[in-house]
């Protein structure tokens, strides 16, 4: 519990800083053109893929996330924002088969969360019956 805690802290913050930088880097664009506009971009879809990442990782940690095993899709999540980030700064896949990796991603995401979530229903309801509060 006491980790957890302290988990959820450090994302927090992390989800902070990340505004913060992004705020910081708007009004630097703003006033004075610190990056080119393809750079600025670049930057800003980081921000934004990273902002989102923490976000579905304090999804993921939050008290009832164990119960349904979520974290076992962390590993979809941070691989589609790693092909993201590719694309955006190097772009080695060309564009179909990087579109085809990340629906790829996503079906394996959602068949994986699908199981999960079966299988703790499955498991819960044995759980009740196996106490008697259920027939």
């Amino acid at each position: 519990m006491k980790n957890s805690s302290q988990l959820q802290k450090i994302l927090l913050t992390l989800l902070i800083l990340c505004v913060l930088f992004a705020a910081a880097l708007l009004i630097g664009q703003l006033w004075l053109k610190i990056a080119s506009e393809v750079i600025f971009i670049k930057l800003l879809a980081t921000i934004g893929v990273i902002f989102l990442a923490i976000c579905f990782l304090m999804i993921t940690f939050l008290e009832n996330g164990s119960r349904y095993k979520a974290y076992l899709l962390v590993p979809y999540v941070e691989l589609a924002g790693l092909l993201v980030l590719d694309q955006i700064w190097t772009s080695i896949f060309a564009i179909d088969v990087f579109i085809k990796a990340l629906v790829t991603l996503g079906v394996l995401f959602a068949i994986t969360g699908l199981i999960i979530v079966i299988k703790s229903d499955f498991s819960f309801n044995k759980k009740l019956k196996d106490q008697n509060f259920m027939e």
